[in-house]
This record gives structure tokens, C-alpha cells and sequence, in this order.
């Protein structure tokens, strides 16, 4: 180092801050930054030497460059652990997503379960008449011809065979009457429930065709409905969602407020308020809810029955459905004991949406 800071004087007559290591008075290694100067004293040149010791400050630099290297690598890994995490997360927000979809998917099948299974039990009552009294006009027209056959035909056997084939076929038409009607909502119905078509229909019309296709699970719950609409209401909306909000909200009923009720019931009543609104009450007169399960009531995946046939989504579709499709509001009022409100306000006309982004990708509400 000696030679090194003599060699730069030497060229260029001066040294100007050179960091030198040199020898300290403790022995240790140290730096120091040298200075130099030519003075003329009483005629004579003399160099005036000056040393600056940096040692301290150099090493704290250096340790803080390190530590700032140190940093850097660790943000580095913390940068790359948190892009890991965050892909992970978005994989799990995407998994989550098509499983909800595919709940959701099968919730509208086992809905469309009930529907068939509903259909067959309805109908089994008028087809089963058609098919007696069918019997019957055949057994007539049999005896009839057998007494037309042996010559012995009366005017008051004559006049009873018509009475009797009146009977039967008056049954028989009947019958097939209400098997047709039948038929006919429950084909509604499952157009509705399968599809988002927008129309304009008749509120209680549409709630009654509804209803039909649960009376046989109802009878066989013990369980009374009854559907009160004050006037005429008449929407602009989607009938099919209007009608799924109505199935889960009486599959959330069966499934979770009546268990052991020898008197259970349940209440839909409706009426359009002075402000145009439609107003919608679901009441059931069930077990109730604790505050802590009412506040998580709206939440995805959130069932007090797990694994025992409950995918806790009922009510997040219906909040979905009510706020979204529908346009309107919902709230819960509920206390143990003391059953269960479900309230919808919802506007007679429903507002012009993308379907496919309000069933498709929206995410389930949670409760507040």
C-alpha cells in the first residue's frame, strides 16, 4: 500500500483521499483515507500528510450493504412464497367455484327429482279413476251385449246402460280433465325451473303451480302449506327462479325446521305494497334458529346438518338469486323455538341482467 499511495504522489505531485489499508495502533487492520500537500516553510518544500481513519464507516457500510443483499434475498423469497401462495389461492378459488357450480347443478336436478316424483304421485289419482271407470264402461258394454245377444232387451235395461256408460264416461273425461291440467302446470313448471326464460306471469298462478308439485312430500311430512296473495299481482321476472326460491326455501324447511313437529306448517303469504313493491313472507312454524346460526344463514357451504344429506347452499342460491336475478332484497328473522320468516321484496319487473353472469359466476353472499 505504501508503495501504491508513493507511486500516485509521485505522478501526480499530490494524493487526494486514496484508501490505503494500514496498521492501526492497536495492531488491528484498518483503512484510511490519505492526504496529501506541498508547503514551502522558511524556503524549503515540505509534504504535509494527512490520514483519515474510515474504518468504522467502511465497515458499517459494508455490513449494511450486506444486510441490504440479506434483505433483498429474503424479500425475494417472501415475493415468491407469497406468488406461490396467491396461485394456490386462486387454484382453490377456481376449484371451490366449480364445485359450487356443480352443487348447484345438482340441487336443480334432485329439484327437478321432486318435480317428477311429485308429477307421478299427482296423477295417479285421476289416471287411476280413467282406468276404473274404463273398466267398468267395458264390463257394461260386455253385459250388454250379452243381454242384446239373447234376445231379451228391455227398455229399462237399455235406459240403465246408458246411465251407467254416462257415469263412466263422465268419470273418464273428468279424469282426464285434471290429469291434462295437471299436466300442464307441472309442464310450466319444469320449463321455468329449467330454463331463465323472462315473462310475464300471474304471482299466485306460478306460486300454486309450484306448491302442486310438493303436495305429495307434504302429505307425506305432515306438513300443512298455506298461500294467501292479497289481489292481483302480476310480474315482469323470471318465473323459473322465482319458483327455485320457493323449492329451497321449502326444502330448507323440511329438512331443518321440523324435526319431531306433529303439527308442522308453513305459510306463504303476498302482497304489493303502496311503493309497487312486491312483498313475499315465507313463515314456518318450525324449531327456529339461534343468533349465531341466523347471522351465518346466507353463507355458502354452511349447513347444521353436515353429512347428513345437506350441502348448505339452499339458502346462498336463493340470497343469489333474490338480489340478483330477481332484483330485489331478502332478510331472515328467526329465535329458537319460535319458527322461521323468510322476507323477499322484490319489484314487479325485474331488471334487465346477464343471466349467465348472475348464476354462472357470482360469488354466494355472506351473511352479515
Amino acid at each position: 500500500e505504501r508503495e501504491r499511495i508513493i507511486s500516485i504522489y509521485r505522478k501526480a505531485g499530490a494524493v487526494h483521499g486514496e484508501i490505503a489499508q494500514v496498521r492501526l495502533a492497536d495492531q488491528r487492520l484498518g483503512e484510511v483515507s490519505i492526504w496529501s500537500s506541498t508547503l514551502n516553510l522558511s524556503g524549503e518544500a515540505a509534504v504535509v500528510w494527512a490520514f483519515l481513519d474510515l474504518t468504522e464507516e467502511l465497515n458499517a457500510k459494508r455490513e449494511l450493504g450486506e444486510l441490504n443483499a440479506s434483505l433483498e434475498a429474503r424479500v425475494q423469497q417472501r415475493s415468491a412464497a407469497l406468488e406461490q401462495a396467491n396461485r394456490d389461492l386462486s387454484d382453490a378459488l377456481d376449484t371451490l367455484k366449480r364445485t359450487k357450480n356443480e352443487l348447484i347443478s345438482a340441487e336443480k336436478m334432485a329439484s327437478l327429482g321432486s318435480l317428477v316424483a311429485g308429477i307421478a304421485h299427482e296423477l295417479n289419482t285421476p289416471i287411476g279413476n280413467s282406468l276404473l271407470a274404463a273398466s267398468s264402461l267395458a264390463d257394461h258394454v260386455k253385459e250388454f251385449d250379452a243381454v242384446v245377444a239373447g234376445g231379451a232387451m228391455k227398455r229399462s235395461d237399455f235406459n240403465r246402460f246408458l246411465v251407467d256408460i254416462a257415469m263412466a264416461s263422465n268419470l273418464v273425461v273428468g279424469s282426464l280433465h285434471k290429469a291434462a291440467s295437471l299436466i300442464a302446470s307441472f309442464k310450466q313448471v319444469a320449463v321455468d325451473q329449467t330454463s331463465d326464460q323472462r315473462r310475464r306471469f300471474d304471482l299466485e298462478h306460478v306460486l300454486r303451480d309450484t306448491l302442486a308439485t310438493y303436495a305429495p312430500r307434504l302429505r307425506r311430512a305432515n306438513c300443512r302449506i298455506e298461500l294467501g296473495v292479497t289481489g292481483t299481482i302480476e310480474l315482469d321476472s323470471y318465473p323459473g327462479s322465482l319458483g327455485q326460491v320457493i323449492n329451497n326455501l321449502i326444502n330448507n324447511a323440511l329438512f331443518h325446521a321440523f324435526d319431531g313437529h306433529a303439527a308442522a306448517a308453513i305459510t306463504i303469504a303476498a302482497h304489493k305494497g303502496e311503493d309497487g313493491m312486491v312483498t313475499l313472507d315465507f313463515a314456518d312454524n318450525g324449531a327456529g334458529m339461534s343468533q349465531d346460526v341466523l347471522k351465518r344463514v346466507f353463507d355458502p357451504f354452511f349447513t347444521t346438518k353436515m353429512g347428513q344429506g345437506g350441502t348448505g347452499l339452499g339458502m346462498s342460491i336463493v340470497y343469489n338469486i333474490v338480489t340478483g336475478m330477481l332484483g330485489g332484497k331478502i332478510d331472515v328473522t328467526s329465535e329458537p323455538g319460535q319458527g322461521t320468516v323468510v322476507h323477499l321484496n322484490i319489484p314487479p319487473v325485474a331488471p334487465r341482467r346477464d343471466v349467465a353472469a348472475i348464476k354462472g359466476d357470482t360469488d354466494p353472499k355472506i351473511a352479515a
